[in-house]
């Protein structure tokens, strides 16, 4: 009898590792779900991002140039704490 019970509980285990991979119809249908919410907000985020800089761009050709100054020379004794 003890000559089964090793090669039974490598089936046990076995059987239990591969049911443990099996998803259930519920959880593939949660996770296509959960993914296509991520795409929703994704799109919407991307679609703000778009206005912003749309608005930015608008702003900025509102703005007259300014002029770039000279870096000014400073010691770095004066840059130091």
């Amino acid at each position: 009898m003890q000559a089964l019970a090793m090669p039974r509980g490598v089936f046990v285990l076995a059987l239990g590792l591969l049911l443990a991979g099996c998803a259930t119809r519920d959880s593939v249908e949660e996770a296509q779900n959960s993914a296509n919410l991520a795409d929703q907000h994704a799109g919407a985020a991307a679609s703000a991002a778009a206005n912003a800089d749309s608005h930015a761009a608008s702003a900025d050709s509102h703005m007259p140039a300014q002029p770039r100054r000279a870096p000014t020379k400073r010691p770095v004794s004066a840059m130091l704490p």
